[in-house]
């Protein structure tokens, strides 16, 4: 892929977390339409390429190996064997099922403040009340560098971008679901703030700063 003179098709579908066991509402909600779409597009002779994986980083990934006493590694390769039998139990054919894992993992000391059932992002000192999920014990705050996207700069034009977008069709994309362009809506209504774009994680992508001060400037 792609070839050329041909319509090419690439095709994935949300990439399921490695901390539980999908059940049916996983598959209706995420990779049965995509499925549905690559047997559409097979069927057309479309040159099709369908790809999923386990997603594998995060905070919800090492808060599970915590429980259950084990490695983020030996979690996420119990559960990618998991996700990956019960997908073929259904028959979704993909043509490759991978996963975000690599062998190089970050090696700093606290983790992410992100609520994993809304994907909400909080700063730490946002937080109402807040423990340790394993241990239940009240955090202590602590000073940590990250790298933070500086939106505010960009809002006038993220506004203009989305009231545009929302409503236009491009190429073979529809317009947004009311959802997600109220959602959209709301964020620039209330105005956006710096967002933090790195993580205090054992388990993720490594990042590395060399000459990001010059590459971004001081914001």
């Amino acid at each position: 892929l792609p070839k050329a003179g041909e319509r090419n098709i690439l095709i994935t579908s949300a990439l399921p977390y490695v901390n539980n066991v999908p059940h049916l509402g996983n598959i209706i909600g995420s990779v049965l339409s995509a499925d549905v779409y690559a047997r559409f597009c097979r069927i057309r002779e479309y040159n099709t390429l369908f790809v999923c994986g386990t997603d594998e980083y995060g905070t919800a990934t090492e808060t599970k190996a915590l429980e259950e006493k084990v490695s983020c590694q030996e979690l996420c390769d119990k559960f990618h064997a998991v996700h990956k039998g019960v997908y073929e139990w259904f028959g979704i054919d993909f043509d490759y099922f991978g996963r975000t894992t690599t062998s190089a993992q970050t090696r700093q000391g606290a983790r992410g403040d992100q609520c994993d059932s809304c994907g909400k992002t909080f700063n730490a000192d946002e937080l109402v009340n807040p423990r340790c999920k394993i241990c239940n014990i009240e955090p202590i705050l602590k000073d940590s560098e990250h790298l933070f996207l500086n939106l505010p700069h960009f809002e006038e034009r993220c506004k203009k971008w989305i009231e545009e977008s929302s409503v236009k069709a491009y190429l073979f994309k529809g317009k947004w679901s009311s959802n997600g362009t109220q959602i959209a809506k709301l964020w620039v209504k209330e105005g956006l703030r710096k967002q933090c774009i790195t993580r205090d994680l054992k388990w993720g992508t490594p990042f590395f700063m060399f000459g990001l001060t010059l590459a971004l400037g001081n914001d």
